[in-house]
């Protein structure tokens, strides 16, 4: 890729080569960060249900604070897994296209992971999110998991970008 701060790239273009430009978002990896956070999200909300069907012995007792907690790290690791696959397979290196793929990761997951809650597919996919007991809860623990699981995106994002194209030779 070239970069036109790289004096060498600017002689080129001063003698009339055009530069390539390249957009930053790249959907074949935002696509594979996002089936990636899905499939684990998937994974965890499945692995949640069991423990809390194998654990719960009264319908009174429901480990609400748990499952807000389990649905809350579910999704700080599903934003960090979508982040870092979406920046460690991008073809153009750098910090900027790999937070920016990782957040647009983020958003996809935060679409889909809504419209299954709306659909009442929630249950599986957030880990038993919904079964907090209230409203007050319930809306507290969404607005936790939501936040925290950006930032585990942009970490994500950060720790699997690489500072120049591994996939593109020069």
């Amino acid at each position: 890729m070239q970069n036109p701060q790289n004096p060498q790239d600017r002689e080129r273009y001063a003698a009339g080569e055009a530069l390539q430009l390249t957009d930053l978002v790249r959907w074949g990896p935002i696509l594979a960060g996002l089936f990636s956070a899905m499939g684990f999200l998937v994974l965890s909300g499945t692995l949640g249900a069991a423990i809390a069907v194998t654990t719960v012995t009264s319908p009174t007792a429901a480990p609400a604070v748990g499952a807000a907690a389990w649905a809350i790290v579910s999704f700080i690791i599903a934003g960090f897994i979508g982040g870092w696959i979406a920046s460690r397979t991008l073809a153009i290196g750098g910090q900027l296209p790999a937070v920016i793929n990782a957040v647009v990761v983020w958003g996809l997951l935060m679409v889909v992971a809504v419209y299954l809650a709306v659909v009442g597919a929630g249950g599986l996919v957030g880990g038993g999110l919904g079964g907090t007991g209230t409203a007050l809860g319930a809306t507290w623990s969404t607005f936790i998991a939501v936040v925290l699981s950006l930032v585990g995106a942009v970490v994500g994002g950060l720790v699997g970008m690489h500072a120049e194209s591994e996939y593109m030779s020069r």
